[in-house]
This record gives C-alpha cells, sequence and structure tokens, in this order.
C-alpha cells in the first residue's frame, strides 16, 4: 500500500523537500526515489529526498548511494514506516504564514531561531507545521505573555525535547542495531529489524512522554494552586504565610577529569549515571528535585534547608559505597531568579563556591576537615535553618564551636564556616 500523496510531480517533490529541482531529477534517473503510476510522490519519497541531501552534504556521492541500494546493500524502504511523519515545506513563506495567524514577522523567525534553527528570511519557504505551531503564540499574546517570555520557553521546550530525541537515539543504535550488525546480518537486514521495533515503540513512547509531561504538569500546576490558595486565605485572615526560602546544593566528584582521561569517555559516561541513580535515590525520597546535571556534579533544590543537608550528606557518604570517586558539596539558602529552566542568583553562586574543590592552602581559620575532599559546606543561613531540627543540626559542625581538630573525621560531614563563608560571598 502507496503512502499519502505528498506531491503531484518532481517539481513540486523538490519545492516540498526544498532542494533544487535538478538533484529530484538526478535521483529519479538513478532509482533511489520512484513515482507512481500517476507521477505522483509519496512523503516516504519526500524523506528519501531530504536523506540522501544530507548524506550528500554529509560527503557521500549520490552514486555511491544508488549503487548501495542496487547491489541491496542497503535500502531506503524503511522511511515507508508509519512513525516517520516529518513535516515537509510549504508553498508559502515565513511572510506570509505571519500574516494568516495575525504575529508580528519578526517574533514568527525568532520563533524558529529559539527552536534551533538558522534565522529565516522573511521570503523563505515555511515549513508546512509552522502555523499549526504558532497558534498557542497567539493565544498567549492575547493574554498577555510577551514575545521575549515565549521564545524563552520555547528554547526549553527545543533543548528539552533535542536531548529526549538523542538520547533515543543513540540508545537505539547502541542497544539494538549495532548488536545486529555484530551478530553478521547486512545493513538491510537490521534496517528492516529495528524498522520493526521502531513502528511499535515509536507512538508508545510518545505517548510516554506526554503521560510523563502530564504528572510534572500536574505537580507544578498544584504548587501554584496551594499557593494562590494560601494567600487568599490569608487576606481573609485565617492563616499567616511562612517564607520557605528555597535551599540549593552542589555535589562535585572528585578527580572525575583525571578519571576521564584514564578510563576513557565510557566509563566517565557510567560514573555519571551511577550519580544521577543516587541523587535521585536520596534526594528524591526528601522532597528534593534535581535541576542541573554537569556530569561531574549535580544541583538540586529543597524547600526545607534540614532535608537539604541530610540529602547531601547522605550522597557524599555513599559515593564510595557505588564506586563513585569521594565527593565534596556546598549548600546555601535564600532568593533566586528562575529562568529558562534554570536558577540564577547569589544565592546558587554562593553554594557553587562552597562546593568548589578543597584547596591544597588552608587558611589559617579553616579547619582541616573543611578543607577535605570528603565535606559538605554549608552557609551560615542553612546552618540557622538547620538548628531547628536537632537530628539534622547533629550533622553539622561549626568551625568556631571549639570542636578539636584531633577528633576522628567521619566518612561525610557537614561543615559550616562563617570565615569562609565571607571570603566566599566577597572574595578578594
Amino acid at each position: 500500500m502507496r503512502a499519502t500523496v505528498t506531491a503531484a510531480d518532481q517539481h513540486e517533490l523538490a519545492d516540498r523537500a526544498g532542494v533544487p529541482h535538478s538533484f529530484v531529477e538526478r535521483l529519479v534517473e538513478l532509482g533511489i526515489v520512484t513515482p507512481g503510476d500517476d507521477g505522483s510522490f509519496s512523503d516516504a519519497d519526500l524523506y528519501r529526498v531530504r536523506f540522501v541531501r544530507s548524506s550528500e552534504r554529509g560527503g557521500l556521492s549520490v552514486e555511491w548511494i544508488a549503487r548501495a541500494i542496487d547491489e541491496d546493500r542497503f535500502s531506503l524502504a524503511f522511511m515507508d514506516g508509519p512513525h516517520y511523519r516529518w513535516a515537509s515545506w510549504s508553498t508559502r513563506t515565513y511572510a506570509e504564514i505571519a500574516a494568516e495567524v495575525g504575529l508580528p514577522i519578526d517574533f514568527v523567525l525568532a520563533f524558529e531561531q529559539a527552536l534551533g534553527r538558522i534565522r529565516p528570511q522573511p521570503d523563505d519557504a515555511a515549513p508546512g507545521d509552522l502555523a499549526a505551531m504558532l497558534e498557542p503564540s497567539r493565544i498567549a499574546l492575547d493574554a498577555g505573555v510577551d514575545a521575549v517570555a515565549q521564545l524563552r520557553l520555547f528554547r526549553v521546550y527545543a533543548d528539552a525535547l533535542r536531548r529526549i530525541a538523542e538520547t533515543e537515539g543513540d540508545l537505539f543504535h547502541r542497544l539494538i542495531e549495532v548488536p545486529q550488525l555484530e551478530s553478521g546480518v547486512g545493513h538491510g537486514a537490521m534496517l528492516e529489524f529495528a524498522n520493526r521495533v521502531g513502528a511499535e515503540l515509536t507512538p508508545r513512547l510518545e505517548a510516554l512522554i506526554v503521560a510523563i509531561y502530564r504528572r510534572q504538569q500536574e505537580r507544578v500546576w498544584t504548587d501554584d494552586g496551594i499557593q494562590h490558595m494560601e494567600g487568599a486565605i490569608e487576606a481573609m485572615g485565617l492563616h499567616r504565610r511562612t517564607e520557605r526560602p528555597t535551599a540549593f546544593a552542589f555535589v562535585d566528584l572528585t578527580g572525575y577529569t583525571r578519571l576521564t582521561e584514564e578510563r576513557g569517555d565510557r566509563a566517565a559516561a557510567t560514573l555519571a549515571a551511577d550519580l544521577a541513580d543516587l541523587v535521585q535515590e536520596e534526594v528524591g525520597s526528601r522532597g528534593g528535585r534535581a535541576v542541573k546535571w554537569l556530569g561531574d556534579g549535580v544541583m538540586f533544590s529543597f524547600r526545607d534547608p534540614a532535608a537539604a543537608v541530610h540529602a547531601t550528606i547522605e550522597i557524599g557518604r555513599r559515593t564510595s559505597e557505588v564506586g563513585l570517586p569521594e565527593a565534596h558539596a556546598g549548600i546555601a539558602v535564600g532568593p533566586v531568579i528562575f529562568q529558562e529552566g534554570d536558577y540564577f542568583g547569589r544565592t546558587v553562586n554562593l553554594a557553587s563556591r562552597l562546593a568548589g574543590p578543597p584547596s591544597r592552602v588552608r587558611p589559617w581559620w579553616m579547619p582541616r576537615w573543611c578543607a577535605s575532599p570528603k565535606t559538605c559546606r554549608v552557609s551560615s543561613s542553612v546552618a540557622s535553618g538547620a538548628s531547628s531540627s536537632g537530628a539534622c543540626a547533629s550533622r553539622l559542625r561549626s568551625s568556631r564551636s571549639g570542636l578539636a581538630e584531633r577528633n576522628s573525621p567521619t566518612p561525610f560531614e557537614g561543615w559550616w564556616c562563617p570565615r569562609q563563608e565571607s571570603n566566599l560571598r566577597h572574595p578578594v
């Protein structure tokens, strides 16, 4: 059964694929794409044209591709699968689409740029799905959401979905395609097998992504609704809101770069994955959330500073249990700026500096343990918040508490060094 008709002839196929007419004529002559009995082409033919065009730009001759297909070394038949549903180029320009949806042309061009494309020109042909993609923007603008804020949001969407697609592709290649080739089958048979798996997986993965998104949506929307409900009850004089500044923590692994050089990138990636599992277990179980992954470290947030101390110290204590290098960490609490899915401000900067690698030269005022790799350093605001929790306060030592350095250190300990914090807030 032939796929949906996309182009009535070669010229329309070239226009929708965004390639010169002569390129499609060449592919037809070589038998890479074949028209139907009525001279039309399918959506799968469109994908084949774009695939070969990208291959040519990558240095593969079109003639080589045709020869590989003729000799049954490779096949583009997999693009007939139902899970290939990519947008074609339309016959309308960006300027025409902008006028149709009622949005400024500058916003429409910036929209494409926010999604990761080179900024197009107003008279360039637009993708066929662009008009539908711009509908939310029109509604949001009417509701008062300015263009700058929307573009920031779209950059977050594009970055998150890019990472999802790249991670999926890497997993599919390493765990499905490569094992097939290593078993001795040819590229054509491997693609046929992978395509069958992909046809089953793709719609289910897309449903999974939407389901995960809705779970996250429920969490965020519920939190927002509770804050508004709390404000309404507070305005009635029935309740007084308790300010709960967010605590931010950084955990970094010691010697990660050296290990990467010694053991290779694959081992480094395994270490990062092991750290992610440990963080998810300790942070998630205490009501925290990982907000940024840094390869050799992680940044996470907590509503409760005491929970941040417990989780951070446990992560540091357990690194050796799961075969990870020693860790050093820092925690600070206070106001931050949230933008494009990330957090900024002095609180984040202080937590990062407190988590900095131990200095080889220890200042006279810093206890020996404060300069140890196995240390979680906290700000005074965290120490103050922790004092209300006996169990948490017992896990923090102060450099001005008179504790003798002759005491044996625990495997991973929390330290509050006020003098150090002052220097980090106002570095010389």
